[in-house]
């Protein structure tokens, strides 16, 4: 007893302190910031849908509807705000956070801290869940997803199954890049599996691949009433949100011709367009460390090659291909890029972590870590609180100076 009290005590705190740390970073001082040009519009939408309950998708004018129709609630209790507009861009900030606990048994305790630790602190992360932009919703359901997935693969439970299903559905009422996600879950999930396969002995492999199969039609079958409930979910989830609440019926069809129209936005080069790059380059001005961890994270990935450690490894490398390879470039899709490589540079650390034995080792260990994320967070509050409409910043983008606040007194 005593015994797996001494391992709670551990993981709570390493769940507890990266949640705090990131409650802190993103709800201080949250109205500093004037709006930006894209919180400017999502505002305007919202502020109407608040006033009048009108909202019509339109799939050539901006994203899903997920935004505005969850920014109802805070602005129903405090109303039109700076801070109640940012509340929950802040929240699902914080929960994607503590969403990486699940997972712990995968990275284990130290790659937990770590991970939690760098998305809490990430200038990327942490400057755009101070914004009331699509993105962080976005990957907090895309992480959603991929624990459910693993936690079913444990348990077998069919709770993470509705918990799965209902994370993709709102994924894609969250914004069109939706496509590329799922893309590169697949991708990364059939790599992973072959792997699994192609490590096995020799004479086992055909019976191993044919078992992923077996297994995946009995699963359904086992949980044919769960599966049937979930793709019924999915649909009411997303003919809820297009719809506008069985008041625009014409929003269902634009899921299928938005695809086709952002297409052609992502290949645009017009003023977005930005060179292949792009993303390492913000890597290397405001996320090195995550950068060097998260590299490093492959090795040991490629090293234990179990199923998650191989997923995650081309989750990360393929989400950054298929995001430089689009001209269309926005600083705010980094943190697409950024969740993969956080969990990847909590793997290495984590194994690092094991190998260290010795007084001396920890003596070696400790103050590096400490100095890797006192240089973390210090680059976070310079961007989030000193620097956050300099313009010399590559992740201050489309941002409204803070002399607006003057100007607006003045009037």
């Amino acid at each position: 007893m005593k015994e797996r009290q001494s391992q709670i005590i551990p993981l709570l705190i390493v769940f507890f302190v990266p949640v705090l740390i990131a409650s802190l970073i993103r709800f201080w001082d949250l109205d500093l910031r004037p709006f930006h040009s894209d919180e400017g519009v999502n505002s305007h939408f919202l502020i109407n849908l608040y006033k009048t309950g009108y909202y019509r998708y339109d799939p050539s004018n901006y994203h899903g509807p997920f935004l505005y129709y969850i920014g109802l609630i805070p602005t129903y209790i405090l109303g039109f705000t700076d801070f109640s507009f940012r509340l929950l861009p802040v929240l699902f900030g914080i929960m994607t956070v503590a969403l990486l606990y699940p997972l712990r048994k995968r990275f284990g305790a130290m790659g937990l801290l770590t991970a939690g630790l760098l998305v809490a602190l990430s200038p990327s992360i942490s400057f755009f869940s101070r914004d009331t932009i699509h993105e962080i919703y976005l990957i907090f359901f895309s992480l959603a997803i991929i624990v459910s997935f693993f936690l079913y693969s444990e348990t077998r439970k069919s709770r993470y199954i509705y918990f799965a299903v209902a994370s993709i559905a709102f994924v894609i009422t969250i914004k069109e890049t939706y496509i590329i996600t799922f893309a590169v879950f697949a991708l990364s999930l059939i790599i992973a599996y072959c792997f699994e396969v192609g490590l096995s002995p020799k004479g086992t492999r055909y019976a191993r691949f044919k078992n992923i199969f077996t297994t995946f039609a009995s699963e359904c079958k086992r949980h044919k009433y769960a599966v049937g409930i979930s793709v019924g979910m999915f649909f009411l989830i997303n003919f809820l949100f297009y719809s506008s609440f069985f008041t625009y019926y014409e929003g269902v069809n634009g899921i299928l011709r938005t695809l086709k129209i952002w297409s052609k936005t992502g290949v645009h080069q017009g003023g977005h367009a930005k060179p292949f790059f792009y993303y390492f380059k913000l890597f290397r001005k405001f996320e090195l460390p995550m950068l060097v961890l998260g590299i490093a994270g492959f090795y040991y990935a490629f090293r234990h090659r179990s199923k998650f450690t191989v997923f995650v490894s081309f989750w990360a490398i393929l989400i950054y291909v298929v995001y430089s390879l689009i001209p269309y470039k926005t600083p705010w899709l980094v943190v697409n890029i950024l969740l993969p490589l956080s969990i990847l540079a909590g793997i290495f650390v984590n194994g690092i972590f094991g190998i260290v034995k010795k007084r001396w080792h920890y003596a070696i260990f400790y103050p590096i870590y400490v100095i890797i994320f006192g240089i973390i967070c210090y680059q976070s509050i310079m961007l989030n609180f000193k620097n956050y409409d300099d313009e010399r910043y590559e992740l201050v983008y489309v941002q409204t100076k803070r002399d607006v606040y003057n100007l607006m007194n003045r009037m």
